[in-house]
């Protein structure tokens, strides 16, 4: 079975047009692709201005900051952890005796 010439020129223009469209594709021009370093980094900075956002709320912004207390239990948790798990479970006398320095 022959084609139409009509036909092959078709298919000729369909391939010619795809090549051409395919090499102007955004996706296939790697000079514009982020590499994973840039994507780390930029993870790496996201995650920093969360922590600073979450370290100031917690600071300054939370309803709760303008109680008296220690600065680092109120940013972090890791405060309750050493106590709890380093300290085996002295949180709680940690908490006692910061209620007599800072008061009730």
């Amino acid at each position: 079975m022959r084609t139409s010439p009509k036909v092959c020129l078709y298919f000729d223009e369909l391939y010619e047009h795809c090549q051409i469209s395919r090499t102007r594709h955004p996706l296939q021009d790697h000079s514009k692709m982020v590499s994973y370093a840039e994507m780390l980094a930029y993870a790496f900075a996201a995650h920093l201005l969360w922590t600073a956002y979450g370290a100031v709320w917690r600071l300054f912004l939370s309803p709760i900051a303008k109680f008296p207390g220690s600065k680092l239990a109120a940013v972090t948790f890791w405060y309750e952890f050493y106590y709890d798990a380093v300290k085996g479970g002295a949180y709680v006398y940690e908490i006692e005796r910061m209620h007599k320095q800072y008061g009730t």
